[in-house]
């Protein structure tokens, strides 16, 4: 029934998805896990963190030692800026979970989100040591590289584990898993390189299979298509692909992105693009202070 839920979701029936994850939850309430994925579907799909947030806490007083429902909690906690509550959690789920790669990347976006670059950097380069094909780290230490002006020390990066999305002999790009963002990721660098040909041949390539699953309606709201088209120059295209994901709400990792995602950065003089990101902030906001009168509500009951 919750495997069921999220196969029901990426295929674009939400609706559907939740009654497997409210049916779950009514065959048996001490279920952690159908509290975990109702509120990660409210939260992926919708942007509805103001729901997803309790939910989450349900699954944790039932599961508390569960690293999924600890990350499912935390990564809500952090789209709604409280930092410290899901530094906590992770900080206590941490030493106790076999694969804890999960935890650092959210360690890494608050460390990013605080503006220590450098400390994100370097838990991102600890990673990699163990693990060289992780996107996130890549995209992290990546990013401080071009701070540092250090262009072929990232190009370094994306040649150990994704080497044939640099092979420009090839007559077509076929990309599959984790290369479709890393390709995006790659292009950043590639154009801030002159390496304009390449980047753009892999964008085309992300494109259209962004498209297809678009029209498939297959996966959660993203503003994949807002980067691909920012980082071709298309601008309105660019604007009206974050206003659509905005739109549908998108709301996951949101300060990362509209903040410091090197692909936007074309976009993040403009009005339109400024307006976007307002409007977010400002929803945010609105369900924090709702979030927050509802648990005062429930201490004064």
């Amino acid at each position: 029934m919750i495997d069921y839920a999220r196969v029901l979701a990426e295929a674009g029936e939400l609706e559907q998805a939740l009654e497997q994850a409210d049916l779950a939850i009514a065959i048996n309430p001490d279920l952690a896990m159908g509290y975990m994925i109702r509120g990660t579907l409210l939260h992926v799909y919708r942007g509805e963190l103001i729901e997803a947030i309790p939910l989450h806490e349900q699954a944790y007083r039932i599961s508390p030692e569960s690293p999924l429902i600890v990350a499912a909690l935390s990564d809500a906690l952090i789209d709604l800026g409280y930092f410290d509550r899901a530094g906590a959690l992770i900080d206590k789920t941490m030493p106790h979970t076999p694969k804890p790669t999960i935890f650092t990347q959210m360690r890494v976006s608050m460390l990013t989100l605080q503006g220590d670059h450098v400390g994100a950097a370097a838990s991102a380069r600890a990673v990699l040591d163990y693990l060289p094909n992780v996107p996130w780290a890549i995209r992290i230490l990546r990013d401080q590289h071009i701070r540092e002006h250090e262009h072929e020390k990232g190009l370094e990066l994306y040649k150990r584990s994704y080497a044939p999305l640099l092979d420009e002999s090839s007559e077509t790009v076929d990309l599959v898993g984790w290369q479709i963002p890393v390709a995006i990721d790659l292009s950043v660098l590639l154009k801030k390189m002159g390496r304009t040909e390449l980047a753009a041949r892999l964008l085309a390539a992300v494109l259209d299979k962004t498209e297809r699953l678009q029209q498939q309606r297959i996966g959660p709201p993203s503003i994949r298509a807002a980067r691909i088209h920012a980082l071709l120059g298309n601008t309105d295209s660019a604007v009206n692909a974050l206003q659509q994901a905005v739109d549908a709400g998108w709301r996951n990792g949101w300060q990362l992105q509209l903040y410091h995602d090197a692909a936007l950065d074309s976009l993040r003089d403009l009005p339109e693009f400024q307006a976007l990101v307002a409007r977010v902030e400002a929803d945010i906001e609105r369900q924090r202070r709702e979030l927050e009168a509802r648990y005062e509500n429930n201490k004064e009951g």
